[in-house]
């Protein structure tokens, strides 16, 4: 799993602690690289490219290795909420966007 967390974010909540020995900070360019290798389908790809184009360059990315089946994760995603975005695998992050599409009419 790839994931974003903007500058102020991840300054003050994830850099300098110890989440999980699999999670990994990663650079802009390896992120990219990643996507590239990792994202089979054409137009996929191209739309996780753009998105990746259009955050800042400043923000953080972190790699993270992941059970599928782990709710605890989805859990602890769910609860950074809007302080984290899932880039891979793209499937988790459809999954993603459509539950909070579902919470979001919920109070509209």
């Amino acid at each position: 799993m790839i994931l974003r967390f903007n500058q102020d974010f991840h300054q003050s909540y994830i850099q300098g602690i110890s989440i999980h020995e699999t999670f990994n900070y990663l650079n802009y360019e390896e992120v990219k690289k990643i996507i590239k290798q990792n994202t089979l389908n054409p137009q996929q790809q191209q739309a996780l490219l753009e998105i990746l184009e259009s955050r800042p360059t400043t923000d953080a990315y972190y790699q993270v290795d992941y059970r599928n089946t782990d709710y605890y994760v989805i859990r602890w995603l769910r609860a950074l909420g809007s302080n984290v975005e899932i880039i891979l695998p793209w499937n988790l992050r459809q999954e993603m966007a459509l539950e909070i599409q579902k919470t979001w009419y919920l109070y509209k």
